[in-house]
């Protein structure tokens, strides 16, 4: 069945204040959805869609938590506007579509076993993120993997 996401949210940020490694781990509710922002400090190394351990530990947590729930999930990867350099990814949508691809991955391998709905934004949402912001943490921000519950089954586009 579907979990209220006001139910989930504290249940969530409860276990990630359990571990060291979790704390900073950001879980926003907003209207129909419930987003879990994995930083790239989490998650991966620059220009790198391999997770590190902090990552897998994450996900090893996130997943726990997801595998009894009837919510739509979906993984949306982002990056920050800085091209990436030379390397395995051509273009920022290619990393940050491997991101989410690595996260969805990681699911999966802690027995989260319904479909996730994978997306790579690149740098299209940079915008989006408060200008007020330190301009270093703003960057820190941008890039991240958001892991995104629905509100209900049927809810995402």
């Amino acid at each position: 069945p579907t979990v209220s996401l006001d139910y989930l949210r504290p249940v969530l940020l409860a276990r990630f204040a359990q571990d060291e490694n979790l704390k900073g781990i950001l879980v926003e509710r907003l209207e129909g959805r419930l987003v879990i922002a994995l930083p790239d400090r989490f998650a991966f190394a620059s220009g790198s869609a391999e997770l590190s351990a902090t990552g897998q530990a994450a996900l090893f947590a996130i997943g726990a938590a997801l595998t009894n729930i009837g919510n739509d999930v979906e993984v949306l990867g982002h990056t920050d506007p800085t091209p990436p350099h030379a390397g395995a990814f051509p273009s920022n949508w290619e990393l940050s579509l491997m991101r989410a691809a690595a996260v969805a991955r990681g699911l999966r391998k802690v027995g989260f076993d319904r479909p996730v709905r994978t997306l790579g934004h690149a740098e299209g949402r940079f915008g989006e993120l408060s200008a007020a912001l330190a301009p270093d943490r703003r960057m820190a921000l941008a890039r991240r993997v958001d892991i995104v519950i629905q509100d209900g089954i049927g809810a995402a586009p």
